[in-house]
């Protein structure tokens, strides 16, 4: 303003609008400076993160890389364990046909030697060395095979 008069004149005005003009100029200088050094802030916590991520992202690939050795492993072993089921192992009709044959072959076992009993009972009955009663009791007992 000039001093002689109150009327306010153009190059007051210019200077006012040029204060006004660099005052903004220096908000938004300010504002711009404040909003960079939080994005910048915000850029190096997130390459922390992101270097965080991928040295766990790195150790999950080498755990991944392990199991799957482990299950190759494993699916090894498994496929020579069926291959021994397959090959040594008796199938449940084999065995079937086993105890069978078996259970038939100690019947006759079993009876020859029951008639044996028979026969020296009847011999000792004989020279009288056992009574009636007493060879009748033992050969009342009956076949082992029966009580088995």
């Amino acid at each position: 303003m000039s001093k002689n008069s109150e009327t306010i004149s153009h190059q007051d005005i210019l200077d006012m609008m040029e204060k006004s003009d660099q005052h903004i100029l220096n908000a938004i200088e300010t504002s711009n400076r404040e909003i960079l050094e939080t994005m910048a802030a915000y850029a190096t916590h997130t390459d922390a993160d992101i270097s965080s991520l991928k040295s766990d992202v790195g150790n999950l690939k080498s755990d991944v890389n392990s199991l799957k050795s482990d299950v190759n492993s494993l699916k090894s072993d498994m496929q020579y364990v069926k291959g021994v089921i397959n090959t040594q192992m008796v199938t449940k009709d084999y065995l079937d046909a086993q105890l069978f044959k078996f259970s038939g072959e100690i019947g006759g076992y079993l009876r020859k030697e029951d008639n044996k009993v028979d026969v020296l009972t009847g011999i000792l009955t004989k020279k009288k060395v056992l009574t009636k009663s007493e060879a009748k009791k033992i050969t009342q007992i009956g076949p082992s095979f029966m009580k088995v």
